[in-house]
């Protein structure tokens, strides 16, 4: 059976270290996984961001009541931004949120989305304006499980 031996160490100590193509470094304090390649490391294991709350626009405010967790975005380790959140009482056909560079798609995209129990469309512009199309209504509009390629 073979060994395998994997250099180990705070994260401050990795820039210091020397991988040979395919070796294994582990950095005990932040749980990071390098793997060399001959010339340099490659981070394998990338954390994803935490939650950014944007500013509501329109009038649109969170739906607070029942659990819901409140409008966020953030951008996975792989470029996907993930929105979540309930938001109500806006302005309908309005920008609702603006998100910033790095995390908006190449061009306009619109997605299917949820609001006040229909499917709805939601609007992603290429310079990161959030808004419902076609609803008349402003009862509630979901982002739940709305995820696109952040490529600008």
């Amino acid at each position: 059976m073979s060994i395998i031996k994997i250099k180990r160490g705070l994260k401050t100590n990795v820039a210091a270290q020397t991988l040979q193509a395919g070796e294994p470094l582990f950095a005990t304090d932040t749980g990071e996984l390098y793997v060399g390649n001959g010339s340099t490391k490659i981070l394998i294991n990338p954390k994803s961001e935490s939650w950014v709350a944007p500013t509501l626009l329109n009038s649109w405010v969170n739906y607070t009541g029942l659990g819901f967790a409140p409008t966020g975005y953030y951008k996975d380790p792989h470029g996907i931004v993930r929105l979540r959140g309930f938001i109500h009482s806006g302005v309908s056909e309005q920008n609702m949120f603006v998100l910033p560079v790095g995390y908006r798609p190449a061009y306009d995209m619109r997605l299917p989305g949820v609001g006040n129990d229909v499917f709805i469309q939601l609007q992603i512009g290429a310079d990161g304006v959030i808004k419902n199309v076609g609803v008349i209504s402003n009862s509630f509009v979901s982002f739940d499980g709305i995820t696109f390629l952040a490529e600008q």
